[in-house]
């Protein structure tokens, strides 16, 4: 089983990549330059190495302070976004606030009184830790040569940073920072898909592969992390610290003209293999294609961006 991209996809890259590193001059570029480069290494990326984010795997929570905004990962835990999609079109979150906010760890939110959703929505769902690493999947994968504190293999899917074990032939999603994934009521259980988190802090790490991961915030992260910190045990908020969530929205439930659009950087990509080497470079002072990059998974940009909505009438 191969973890990388096709040739067809490495020749593209590599042709895509001499082109922009010459341009950026990046074996000149100094430390922490690439904060400037990369917006222009985007600019500059062909519309192909974007990828239109559906709009069924955008989760949009309206906090009084603006939108918070979850990409799906549906390859990732399918019953679990299934279940977060269902329970959300039924108006099972229509009274749900933000419940814990612990320091360096995570936010955690869900329904206000506790209650089980009816029928098939209230039974315990499978862990959903970890996903089979099909061939289709393992095409798309673009490893990363770098070691991991927590893992032997580490590398990118489909704009989410993953976990791999090439024996058992399966990864999962890194709980980086902006990680969202699904808990019940008890913060150490696992069958989730009532209650949700997002990893506002860096020791999350320790949760991979034991809780199921279902997407990551693309958008106001910042309203989570700057909220005030809950003082109960795991940071639980008092009931009258509860923040409310105004609501709760799929975009594709949402007016075509007020929708928002994403697309994701292909990981897959000429540009994203360009972003890499920036961010390599950055820490080497040099660009060396047959070093290992000296990268931390979670500390590569993950790319999104804004499109411009429909028109009216369209």
């Amino acid at each position: 089983m191969r973890f990388q991209p096709s040739r067809h996809h490495a020749a593209a890259a590599t042709a895509l990549l001499l082109l922009l590193l010459a341009s950026l001059n990046v074996s000149a570029v100094p430390a922490r330059s690439y904060v400037t480069q990369i917006p222009e290494l985007l600019q500059h990326a062909p519309a192909s190495d974007w990828q239109a984010i559906a709009d069924d795997d955008i989760v949009v929570l309206q906090l009084s302070s603006g939108p918070v905004v979850t990409a799906l990962a549906p390859f990732s835990a399918p019953l679990h976004t299934a279940r977060w999609r269902s329970l959300i079109r039924s108006g099972y979150f229509s009274h749900s606030s933000i419940q814990r906010a612990q320091e360096n760890y995570v936010v955690q939110w869900g329904e206000n009184n506790g209650s089980r959703p009816a029928g098939d929505s209230a039974a315990a769902l499978p862990k959903q830790t970890h996903f089979a690493l099909t061939p289709a999947l393992a095409e798309r994968v673009v490893a990363l040569n770098a070691a991991d504190s927590y893992t032997a293999n580490v590398g990118f899917i489909a704009g989410f940073a993953v976990g791999i074990d090439k024996a058992r032939q399966h990864a999962w999603l890194l709980h980086c920072h902006g990680a969202v994934g699904t808990v019940q009521a008890d913060p150490d259980s696992s069958d989730g898909g009532v209650y949700f988190y997002a990893a506002i802090g860096n020791p999350t790490r320790e949760l991979d592969d034991k809780l199921p991961v279902v997407g990551r915030v693309i958008e106001g992260i910042e309203r989570l992390s700057t909220l005030q910190r809950g003082l109960g045990e795991y940071g639980f908020l008092d009931e009258a610290h509860h923040v409310p969530i105004l609501q709760t929205q799929l975009a594709s439930e949402m007016p075509a003209q007020t929708r928002p659009r994403f697309e994701r950087l292909r990981t897959d990509s000429g540009t994203f293999a360009a972003l890499l080497r920036l961010r390599a470079a950055s820490l080497r002072k040099q660009a060396d294609a047959d070093a290992a990059y000296p990268l931390d998974a979670c500390s590569v940009p993950l790319p999104v961006r804004r499109v411009a909505m429909l028109p009216p009438g369209e």
